[in-house]
């Protein structure tokens, strides 16, 4: 019986996945139950491409409000 490689494709892939969700999940923000009232935000406004647009938008018009 062959003895399998601590190094195969698929266990280095597997690593790779681990790592790069290690890196997302250091950038995950949970907010709970507005998430629905986000997505309503996304559709409302359709020039945003991405959630970090959305979070940036709201980011500046709160700085906004208090410069006000």
């Amino acid at each position: 019986m062959r003895k399998p490689e601590s190094s195969s494709p698929k266990k280095q892939k597997r690593e790779l996945k681990r790592q790069r969700d290690r890196r997302i999940q250091k950038t995950r923000v949970n907010i709970g139950v507005a998430f629905p009232r986000w997505k309503e935000l996304m559709k409302e406004k359709s020039d945003f491409q991405s959630d970090a647009e959305v979070a940036c938008f709201l980011l500046d018009r709160y700085v906004r409000l208090l410069g006000t």
